[in-house]
C-alpha cells in the first residue's frame, strides 16, 4: 500500500511541476549552441487491437505515464516511458536508445497476470521516427520551425503549442501515432546542457542490449536514468 501511495504521489508531483524556467545552460546567452537537450514531462497512450498479445485479445487500457528524452545531436538518443514500478499492476518500463552505430528497444511490464515480460535489442531502422529527435540536423540544435507534422513508414509525429526558449521554439505538446498506439506528450521540463557525454549513452547500451552487460556490473548501477532504475531528484 505504501509502495503505491509512494508511487501516485510521485506521479501527481512530476504531472504539476510545470517549469519553463531553465534549469540548465541558459539558451538566452548570445551564441549559445545546445549540447545535450533533455525534454520531461507526461504522455497520455492508447492501443489499438492490432498491438493486443495474445491476437485476438483486447488491446490494453489507455492511460497516462511519464517520460524523459536525452539527446546529444541526431546520433544519441535516449527516451524512457515508464508507469508505476515493477510490482504494480499495468506498469511498465520501456526504453528506446539509438546511437550512431546501433539501436534497440528494451521494455518490461506487468501483465494482469502477474507475469513480467522484457526484451531487448530490437532494431530501430534509421529512418523511423524517435519523438523530438527532428529537433536537431546532425550535431545542430534548430528547435521547431513551426507547428506541422511529418510522416514516415506509417508513422506520424506533430508538433504544436511552440514555446520559446532563447532563439529556439519547443513544442510543448507532440502527437506521435502509428499502427499501433497513439501517444499525446506533453512537455513540462527543457533543459539545456553540456552533459552526458557519449561514453553514457554507450554504457546505457551496455547494461541493457549487451550481452556480456546483461546481469553484469552495469545491471545493478545507477547511471542517472529516468524511470525505476534512477530517478531524477527535482
Amino acid at each position: 500500500m505504501l509502495g503505491i501511495w509512494m508511487g501516485s504521489w510521485g506521479f501527481k508531483a512530476y504531472g504539476e511541476r510545470i517549469d519553463w524556467t531553465s534549469r540548465g545552460l541558459n539558451p538566452d546567452r548570445p551564441g549559445f549552441k545546445p549540447v545535450v537537450v533533455l525534454l520531461a514531462g507526461t504522455f497520455d497512450f492508447s492501443f489499438t487491437e492490432s498491438d493486443a498479445r495474445p491476437p485476438g485479445s483486447m488491446p490494453p487500457p489507455p492511460g497516462t505515464a511519464r517520460f524523459e528524452i536525452r539527446m546529444r545531436g541526431a546520433d544519441y538518443y535516449y527516451a524512457k516511458r515508464w508507469r508505476g514500478n515493477p510490482g504494480i499492476y499495468q506498469s511498465f518500463d520501456s526504453l528506446t536508445l539509438s546511437l550512431p552505430d546501433c539501436s534497440g528497444t528494451w521494455d518490461y511490464s506487468r501483465t494482469g497476470s502477474g507475469i513480467r515480460g522484457e526484451g531487448g535489442g530490437n532494431p530501430v531502422s534509421d529512418d523511423s521516427l524517435q519523438v523530438g529527435r527532428r529537433l536537431w540536423r546532425g550535431d545542430e540544435f534548430i528547435g521547431a520551425a513551426a507547428a506541422d507534422a511529418v510522416s514516415s513508414k506509417g508513422e506520424t509525429e506533430r508538433f504544436s503549442e511552440l514555446k520559446q526558449f532563447g532563439r529556439f521554439q519547443i513544442p510543448e505538446r507532440i502527437e506521435f501515432t502509428n499502427s499501433s498506439r497513439r501517444e499525446v506528450l506533453h512537455v513540462l521540463r527543457v533543459e539545456f546542457l553540456n552533459q552526458p557525454d557519449t561514453n553514457w549513452f554507450q554504457m546505457i547500451y551496455q547494461k541493457y542490449f549487451d550481452r556480456n552487460g546483461l546481469g553484469g556490473p552495469l545491471w545493478k548501477t545507477n547511471l542517472n536514468e529516468a524511470g525505476w532504475w534512477g530517478e531524477r531528484t527535482p
